[in-house]
């Protein structure tokens, strides 16, 4: 899965290889591929079962979450879980897309249809932070909070309110302005480094429960077919009503 993603930690990529890297080699079917495309949402094989996965897209508005993309994986969520269909949630995302077209779009009413689908479904779901998981955006993908059957990230992931570099320009602001400017780069790498460590870091999430445990990527079929194996197979008590 990891060979199927860029070095660069910043880099834009396409997701879909890396949900084909994860399933199983038997064909899978990705729906609405067109629409909302900075989610992808397929239906394929992994572990010799049917499952549903949903992936943050990076390439696609770069993995932000906007109304549409929160409506098309609610109704995704909805209708696995109606079907008794495990889901494994893929993610790497930056936030919710902000701006004023999405607030006349519906963005907080159809983004809290994700939140009540997750928080509702019955079914095995497994939750794995690849690269970055920010602000509001991280709870509504099938976090802890939500009851998430298992949580796991990389050890290069981070979870957080925003990315770290984002965090000392708006905190130190002042102080990086009052900094001469020889030194300004040497302070701002270093209150990168300690915000990363008290805020931003993959060891923090552990340490207050939103991350059950951290994996290598050579690790994550396993962990993530044992993690499915171990919980009970449930079928939420409701029809495919499209959220």
């Amino acid at each position: 899965m990891a060979a199927a993603m860029p070095a660069e930690t910043n880099r834009a990529y396409d997701v879909k290889p890396v949900v084909k890297a994860l399933l199983d080699g038997a064909e899978s079917v990705e729906l609405h591929a067109r629409w909302a495309p900075n989610i992808v949402t397929t239906l394929g094989r992994f572990a010799g079962r049917t499952v549903g996965v949903i992936a943050n897209n990076p390439l696609r508005l770069g993995g932000c979450l906007d109304s549409a993309s929160a409506e098309k994986a609610a109704r995704f969520v909805r209708m696995c879980d109606a079907l008794g269909v495990p889901l494994i949630v893929l993610v790497d995302v930056p936030g919710y897309l902000p701006g004023l077209g999405q607030e006349w779009d519906g963005v907080v009413r159809r983004g809290a249809k994700l939140l009540h689908a997750f928080a509702e479904a019955v079914v095995p779901r497994v939750t794995l932070v690849t690269r970055k998981a920010y602000g509001g955006a991280y709870i509504a993908m099938n976090s802890r909070s939500l009851g998430a059957t298992a949580v796991f990230a990389w050890p290069s992931a981070e979870l957080a309110v925003m990315g770290a570099s984002a965090a000392v320009n708006i905190l130190y602001r002042k102080k990086l302005a009052a900094a001469p400017p020889e030194e300004r780069e040497a302070l701002r790498t270093q209150l990168i480094e300690e915000q990363t460590r008290v805020a931003g870091g993959v060891n923090r999430a552990l340490e207050i429960g939103v991350v059950d445990d951290v994996i290598k990527p050579s690790e994550t079929r396993r962990r993530i077919a044992e993690a499915l194996a171990a919980a009970p197979a449930a079928r939420g008590a409701h029809g495919n009503i499209p959220l």
